[in-house]
């Protein structure tokens, strides 16, 4: 899979783009020709994010790089263990590196579902989200996928 380290989508415009992403080409549903999945990927309307056993992020759809922004860099080059990644409970204290879906499911093995989760920057960004093990062929976890819609407005209302 590749990693997306540009943000912009055709003519330079931020994905997602306003009123939520459409698409910018044909996926073929020509069953001899299926669409590969990083273009499917980054049709859907969530972001996708896949960390490594050693909880980096690896790749990350459009979606996912218009919400996280700068955070995805300190996910590529950070693990969780560092509390590095700038997160914050639902209750808006830090997010300590124990509580984070992708350490969860690296210590558990389990699925992490509907878990609420804030971006810290500028403005607090939430994040509503679910982390998967991708099992290895010999059964340890090789990857971590996390997919996660934007939830601040809802946030908001609470």
């Amino acid at each position: 899979m590749r990693t997306y380290h540009d943000p912009s989508g055709p003519g330079g415009m931020p994905m997602p783009p306003p009123g939520y992403p459409q698409a910018t080409s044909s996926v073929s549903t020509d069953s001899a020709h299926p669409p590969d999945v990083d273009s499917l990927l980054d049709v859907v309307p969530a972001g996708v994010v896949v960390h490594g056993a050693d909880s980096r992020a690896f790749y990350a759809n459009r979606y996912a790089l218009a919400l996280l922004g700068s955070a995805l860099d300190i996910m590529r080059t950070e693990p969780v263990s560092s509390n590095a990644w700038p997160l914050l409970r639902a209750d808006g204290s830090p997010l300590p590196p124990a509580e984070n879906p992708v350490q969860r499911v690296l210590a558990s093995g389990g699925a992490v579902v509907d878990f609420v989760i804030g971006l810290r920057g500028p403005v607090t960004r939430w994040l509503l989200c679910s982390a998967h093990p991708n099992f290895a062929p010999g059964g340890g976890i090789e990857e971590v996928v996390v997919c996660f819609t934007d939830c601040t407005e809802l946030k908001r209302m609470e």
